[in-house]
């Protein structure tokens, strides 16, 4: 025996500098009433498949997934992920999803046993269930269902055990509306129909507005970049949930669609508000024109060199165009309504996107190419310097705390962003740009800077007080950069002598 080492020396050994903050991915998250979707989570795929292995291969929901999925860029980029949402519109009860596999009724006769589970948070246990007698999954899913109404819970009291055949599930569905939810836990016969485990969907008491939807989606994740409401909405709602997003200050990207007889309404009642992307659809909406740019934005890969793109001149495979005709192409883009157009050359059809333009006014982007850039790179800045703040002990409120947060900008977001064009470097500057950037910056050589190394960057340390009273510090950082102009229309002149 001896004394430990440790007695004299200590070393205690870790990884430095591993705070990572995730950065959002920029997809597209459809808000959706199918009652499959529960209010209570954010479902991800990664393929039209894995879509339509939830939902069904006939819903509309799947549907979508193909256009989206379906989408290859010019860079041979495609979107990773597609989001889904529950659209709280109505009240609906609790739902389990049994998980699907393959079924044998001979080998199900030879079962017999309880469903257990919780409601609530309450446990319940039905009798046993004989399975002897059933010719049939229905047969199977009609004693699971007697078994459990035989109980005293209102939510099971009516509440039905049905086999869908298209998905090869048993599914519970409560008989009442209640915002509980439902977990199979145990029992010989709950682990036949693979209810054990299955996908707990909450029930919905009280419907909610699409704004309050979507913030409490927000709440549980926000990871995406533009999301739509695939119920059809009366312009009211749209408008009331276009200013909910826009007073997020350029983080979503609000997509609606509208027919040709709404465009001019829908102009007048969206254009002072930001951050809403219109796009023309057909009356029935069967190839889903609004999603567009949620496909484009999901597909945009901002780690390439040049990775930004122009909205405007996409392809999407099976999408038919909207506009044919170049006075209607003129009407629409007054309205800076976007829509699926048709031109040609020599003969040969060539349809795309048309203009990828946003509502809104004033100090709002209305390039949907700059506002998912911005969207892009504020994402960036805020993962990065929540992460410099977990790393480091502290950031000191003095000049050697501005050094850390500038180099951490600079380091990652800045040259990102040179990389992938979201920052124009080498841009012309406007007499009027040059004097509104010395007004803001102070500096008369800021304007030269951006023009040249396209931005301009500086931060201050400053005290602020506190709602508890209390004095604090921040650091407050000013970026200046040239946003992303993408060219929409060449012009040329041809002079021969």
């Amino acid at each position: 025996m001896s004394i430990a080492i440790d007695h004299y020396v200590k070393i205690t050994s870790g990884v430095g500098s591993v705070a990572h903050v995730r950065q959002r991915d920029l997809i597209l998250r459809l808000f959706t009433p199918n009652k499959l979707t529960s209010p209570d989570s954010v479902l991800e795929f990664t393929s039209a498949d894995g879509v339509g292995a939830y939902f069904g291969y006939d819903s509309e929901e799947y549907r979508r997934a193909v256009y989206y999925f379906g989408y290859i860029s010019p860079s041979i980029t495609t979107p990773a992920k597609l989001g889904f949402c529950r659209d709280q519109d109505e009240t609906s009860p609790p739902m389990v999803l049994g998980q699907s596999t393959t079924w044998s009724v001979s080998e199900l006769k030879t079962i017999s046993g309880t469903l257990e589970g919780t409601i609530g948070g309450q446990t319940f246990t039905t009798a046993s269930v004989d399975l002897s007698s059933v010719s049939s999954l229905a047969d199977v899913a009609s004693l699971a269902t007697s078994a459990l109404r035989a109980l005293s819970d209102e939510a099971l009291k009516t509440s039905t055990v049905d086999y869908d055949p298209l998905l090869a599930r048993f599914r519970f569905t409560g008989g009442a509306d209640a915002d509980v939810v439902v977990k199979f836990t145990g029992g010989a016969v709950a682990q036949a129909l693979a209810l054990i485990g299955g996908e707990s969907i909450a029930g919905v008491v009280t419907p909610l507005t699409e704004a309050e939807s979507v913030a409490i989606a927000d709440d549980i994740s926000n990871n995406y970049g533009s999301f739509l409401f695939m119920r059809s909405l009366m312009l009211e709602q749209v408008v009331d949930l276009a200013r909910a997003n826009a007073a997020k200050n350029v983080q979503f990207m609000y997509l609606a669609g509208c027919t040709l007889s709404q465009a001019e309404e829908y102009n007048a009642a969206l254009l002072p508000i930001g951050s809403v992307g219109v796009t023309l659809v057909d009356v029935l909406n069967t190839e889903f024109d609004e999603q567009i740019p949620g496909i484009l934005m999901a597909a945009t890969d901002y780690t390439r060199t040049n990775g930004a793109i122009n909205y405007m001149y996409k392809q999407v495979a099976n999408v038919t165009p909207k506009i044919t005709t170049t006075s209607d192409a003129q009407k629409y883009d007054a309205l800076r309504i976007n829509y699926y157009g048709r031109t040609q050359n020599a003969g040969n059809i060539i349809d795309f996107y048309q203009r990828g333009s946003l509502m809104g006014g004033g100090a709002y982007p209305t390039a949907m190419n700059v506002h998912a850039n911005e969207q892009w790179l504020k994402d960036t800045c805020a993962s990065v310097l929540l992460s410099l703040q977990l790393a480091l002990e502290r950031i000191p409120a003095n000049e050697t705390g501005i050094n850390l947060v500038l180099s951490a900008l600079q380091d990652e977001p800045m040259s990102l962003a040179l990389n992938n064009g979201v920052i124009s470097r080498g841009k012309t500057l406007t007499m009027l740009q040059k004097n509104y950037i010395t007004q803001i910056t102070g500096d008369d050589t800021a304007w030269t800077t951006i023009q040249t190394a396209g931005y301009w960057l500086n931060a201050v340390v400053d005290s602020y007080i506190t709602d508890s009273g209390e004095t604090e510090y921040q650091i407050v950082y000013t970026l200046i950069y040239g946003k992303d102009d993408a060219i929409r229309k060449i012009t040329g002149t041809h002079v021969l002598i």
